[in-house]
């Protein structure tokens, strides 16, 4: 349970600009952009496979889910991000119910759906129909597999079939219309809207599956603050999306957050800043050299360079 709370918080944490950790005391060279680093190079951008921290950051800029956590409370409180409001959950604790929110727009740079298309819930359908198709090895499929109505059946009957994979559906798991999502759970999950926070179930429409094949390998399709447009020089670039939906900063927290006066930029649209970069630096002593040098503006002190201070 700790492991899937840091992964969604991990997707969200800089999604939002809001970074618990060791800042530059020094002035920003440029308060548009933030740089940042990662250790190593993204092998994957498929949202139902990538399970390492980089990518996760990385792709957390740009992919959202149903649900997120506030992140200035403690303990940890799930709230809506795509979803309209928490689901509606029948008495035997089995079928949750999800409205989705209108008028959410992709970033589509492709122009692969019609410009009044928006995140309908037939895309978590096929998010979680990739989930458990086989060829795609997901890292998140345990988080479903025996859980959901029929997912498992799914899985068996299409096997390596991409053709299957389109035709068969999961049960337990349905678009009642454009807004309305259902999913039915063999037996009650406690942590089922935890699952529901991570980036595994991030929407994927299925013209998009059907135009890259079922690659997702190379390509960021999301919904988020942040649109990926470009890797050169070793960074991944990330530039606002103008058409984010509505999403302010929060205007309560626990109690660390009002005595840090985290609450200052309370009901601020989101997001603030324009440009988001992430420079690969594999190096502990290079990432804390570009740190004191201004190069990236935020960082964790690396093991090495604590254990350093310390003594």
């Amino acid at each position: 349970m700790k492991k899937i709370k840091l992964i969604s918080s991990l997707i969200i944490i800089l999604a939002l600009a809001s970074l618990f950790v060791v800042k530059n005391m020094m002035k920003s060279h440029n308060s548009e952009r933030l740089i940042l680093s990662i250790n190593n190079p993204i092998q994957t951008f498929d949202p139902a496979v990538v399970f390492n921290d980089d990518a996760m950051l990385v792709m957390g800029q740009s992919l959202e889910s149903l649900y997120q956590y506030h992140y200035l409370k403690r303990p940890y409180e799930v709230i809506p991000a795509l979803a309209k409001e928490l689901p509606e959950i029948s008495a035997d604790g089995r079928v949750y119910t999800f409205k989705i929110k209108k008028g959410i727009k992709y970033h589509d740079s492709n122009k692969l759906l019609l410009p009044n298309r928006d995140v309908q819930a037939e895309d978590f359908v096929w998010a979680i129909k990739r989930l458990a198709f086989e060829p795609l090895k997901s890292n998140g499929k345990w988080l479903y597999s025996g859980r959901i109505k029929g997912f498992n059946k799914f899985s068996k009957k299409v096997g390596e079939s991409l053709d299957l994979f389109y035709t068969e559906q999961i049960s337990g798991v349905k678009a009642l219309d454009a807004y309305t999502l259902e999913i039915t759970l063999n037996k009650p999950e406690p942590n089922f809207l935890y699952f529901l926070t991570m980036h595994f179930t991030a929407p994927i429409p299925k013209k998009v599956i059907e135009y890259y094949k079922n690659d997702l390998s190379q390509v960021i399709f999301g919904t988020g603050p942040y649109e990926y447009k470009s890797f050169n020089d070793e960074t991944y670039y990330f530039e606002k999306f103008n058409s984010f939906r509505e999403e302010y900063y929060p205007s309560s927290g626990d109690r660390y957050a009002n005595t840090e006066k985290l609450l200052s930029s309370s009901r601020k649209k989101l997001p603030f800043i324009h440009y988001v970069e992430f420079k690969i630096i594999k190096e502990e002593v290079k990432r804390w050299n570009s740190f004191l040098n201004n190069e990236i503006d935020i960082l964790d002190v690396p093991k090495q360079i604590a254990f350093q201070l310390s003594n």
